[in-house]
C-alpha cells in the first residue's frame, strides 16, 4: 500500500542493511497469463544489536564510573605513598642534621669546662679544681647519657643545669649565685624537651650577660610554669641586657643553633617550641638584665 510493487525473478528477498524495527511484506505471485493472486502478508521485526540498548549504555557508563573510581583511587594512593616515603626521607635528613646540631652542642660544652679546670689549676687552686673536676665527671657522664637521644625529660636537663651551675659557682664563687624554681603544679618528669636546650642559654647568661657587667654580682634564675597548654622555662639574668651582648658572634651562633635544633623538631616530632630573647627593663627605663623564654606546648 506504500509504494509500487517490485518485480523479482528469483525466489528470494535480499534486504540490503535494514534497520531494527517492524516489517511488514506484501507478496503476490503472477501467473503465465499476467493474473496476480491476492497478496500475503508477512510480518517479522529485526531487533537491535545487543549493544544498541539503553541498559547497555547505562552499564557502560556505570562501568566507566567505576574505572575512574578506580584509576582515582589508585593515584591518590599511589601519590600518598610517594608523599610518605618523602616524608620518611625529609625526617631522616632532618633527624640526621638535629644529630649533627647536638653534636655540636657537646664538644663546645666539653671545651669551656677544661678551659676552665686548667684555670683553676693555673690558678693553683688545686682543691677547687678537684671539686670542679668531680662535678665536671658526674656532668659529662649525664651529657653523654642524654646527647644520643633526640627528646629527654625535662628532669635529667634540669639535673644537668644544676649541675653545670654548680661548676660555675665553684669557679666564680661569689661572682655568681642561681636558683631553680619550679611550679608544685608542673610534672618535669614527664615533659619531653631536646637534650643541652636549657644549658647553653644558661651558659650565654652567664658568659655574654653576667661577666661583662663590671664584677657586679651576678644571679641566675630559673622559673618553670604551665601557662594554660604551655609550659614555659624562663632564664632571667642581671647581666648587660642583649642590646650589649647580641653582637657576640658566638651568642649569635649559640642562638641560631638552639632555634634550628627547635625547629626541625617541631617538623620531626610534631612538637611545638619557641624561643624568646628580650632585655629587661626597669621602671627607670634601664636595663638590668635579660631574658629567655622557651615554650612548649604540652
Amino acid at each position: 500500500n506504500e509504494g509500487p510493487w517490485i518485480d523479482v525473478e528469483e525466489n528470494r528477498i535480499l534486504f540490503v542493511d535494514p534497520r531494527p524495527g517492524t516489517y511488514k511484506v506484501n507478496i503476490r505471485c503472477r501467473s503465465d497469463s499476467s493474473a496476480f493472486s491476492d497478496p500475503a502478508v508477512i510480518d517479522f521485526v529485526i531487533a537491535p544489536p545487543w549493544y544498541n540498548h539503553v541498559l547497555f549504555y547505562i552499564a557502560m557508563v556505570f562501568l566507566l564510573i567505576v574505572l575512574i573510581f578506580l584509576v582515582g583511587k589508585y593515584l591518590l594512593k599511589r601519590n600518598a605513598r610517594l608523599k610518605e616515603l618523602k616524608h620518611q626521607e625529609e625526617l631522616r635528613f632532618l633527624t640526621s642534621e638535629f644529630k649533627s646540631l647536638n653534636a655540636l652542642m657537646n664538644p663546645h660544652f666539653i671545651f669551656n669546662s677544661l678551659n676552665n679546670i686548667q684555670y683553676l689549676i693555673n690558678d693553683d687552686n688545686k682543691v677547687l679544681a678537684n671539686q670542679y673536676l668531680s662535678v665536671f665527671s658526674k656532668l659529662i657522664r649525664q651529657n653523654m647519657e642524654n646527647i644520643n637521644n633526640d627528646l629527654i625529660s625535662l628532669d635529667k636537663e634540669m639535673n644537668l643545669v644544676e649541675n653545670y651551675l654548680q661548676l660555675e659557682k665553684l669557679r666564680f664563687k661569689e661572682r655568681l649565685n642561681f636558683s631553680i624554681e619550679l611550679s608544685d603544679d608542673v610534672d618535669i618528669s614527664s615533659i619531653l624537651v631536646p637534650p643541652l636546650l636549657i644549658q647553653p642559654l644558661v651558659e650565654n647568661a652567664i658568659k655574654h650577660g653576667i661577666l661583662p657587667n663590671d664584677n657586679k654580682p651576678g644571679n641566675i634564675k630559673i622559673n618553670i610554669s604551665e601557662q594554660g597548654e604551655f609550659i614555659e622555662i624562663s632564664i632571667l639574668d642581671n647581666g648587660v641586657g642583649l642590646d650589649k651582648s647580641s653582637t657576640h658572634k658566638g651568642l649569635q651562633q649559640s642562638i641560631s643553633n638552639i632555634k634550628s635544633r627547635l625547629k626541625q623538631l617541631e617538623l620531626i616530632h610534631g612538637k611545638v617550641f619557641r624561643l624568646e630573647l628580650k632585655s629587661m627593663i626597669n621602671a627607670s627605663g634601664m636595663i638590668e638584665g635579660a631574658e629567655a623564654t622557651i615554650t612548649i606546648l604540652q
